[in-house]
């Protein structure tokens, strides 16, 4: 009987009512609000430290070839003067990496204080470059997006010369040739003719369908931040703190109580 009696009398004692918890919560009030303005603080300092960014979108429409030849069973869409996937590849390993090395040795940087992306939007001929970047550094994003697309404008216009080149040649031979069949009377004059005037429409066709590539838009800012809104970053920090006081009085309270209950078993 008095083992059972010794037993509740401990379960008893180590039951906490809500009362004690309200008790030590009231006790240790100093310490929680201590936790509670550290972490408020903290949260607005991160809100004014934190820089207001912006997302810099550049679109670069590559070089086209409207009139090209698809296979029937293609689907309707842009033809470019080059392979789009070619056009990305080149540009993400060799004249973006490219100007980027220009631009940190001529301002003597270590790394870039933005990021650079670039991706090309499924089903089109755009290539997109896009960097989050603070106010500040607008004018670096402009001057490293026109280095890189200008790079890519500078190659796809010498592949539109070439084809143009091309083109230009075979219409002008086309002409010479069909003006000389004119005044010719052999007896296989006319199917010629007929077949090079067909050639010679196919050609003026893809020579009037060559578009060269261009910059449609340079660095152009999103119309608000990315970055965190100031307000959500304090609001945030005010409920984390209320969390983290409570839970610094109690733990205080637990590391306490443990300490107590050594010393007595000493």
């Amino acid at each position: 009987m008095s083992g059972n009696a010794a037993t509740a009398t401990s379960a008893t004692h180590d039951e906490v009512s809500l009362v004690d918890m309200a008790v030590v919560f009231v006790r240790g009030w100093k310490v929680a609000l201590f936790v509670f303005v550290g972490v408020l603080l903290a949260s607005a300092l991160v809100a004014w430290w934190l820089p207001t960014q912006y997302t810099y979108s550049s679109v670069y429409q590559m070089a086209e070839d409207t009139a090209k030849p698809q296979p029937e069973d293609a689907k309707e869409r842009a033809q470019g003067l080059e392979a789009s996937e070619g056009v990305l590849n080149k540009t993400r390993l060799y004249y973006q990496p490219q100007a980027i090395r220009e631009m940190l040795k001529q301002q003597g940087l270590g790394s870039l204080p933005f990021n650079v992306t670039l991706t090309q939007p499924e089903d089109t001929l755009l290539l997109v470059l896009k960097s989050e970047a603070a106010p500040g550094q607008h004018n670096n994003v402009k001057v490293l997006h026109q280095r890189i697309l200008q790079a890519v404008a500078a190659h796809q216009n010498k592949q539109y010369e070439r084809v143009h080149g091309l083109f230009s040649k075979k219409v002008a031979s086309l002409d010479e040739s069909i003006e000389k069949l004119r005044g010719d009377d052999g007896a296989n004059t006319g199917q010629v003719l007929v077949k090079y005037q067909e050639e010679q429409v196919k050609a003026s066709t893809r020579l009037e369908g060559l578009r060269k590539g261009r910059i449609e838009q340079l660095a152009s800012p999103s119309e608000s931040a990315t970055s965190l809104n100031p307000l959500v970053i304090l609001v945030g920090g005010a409920m984390f703190g209320l969390l983290l006081a409570v839970m610094s009085v109690f733990v205080g309270h637990f590391i306490k109580q443990v300490s107590q209950r050594l010393k007595e078993t000493a």
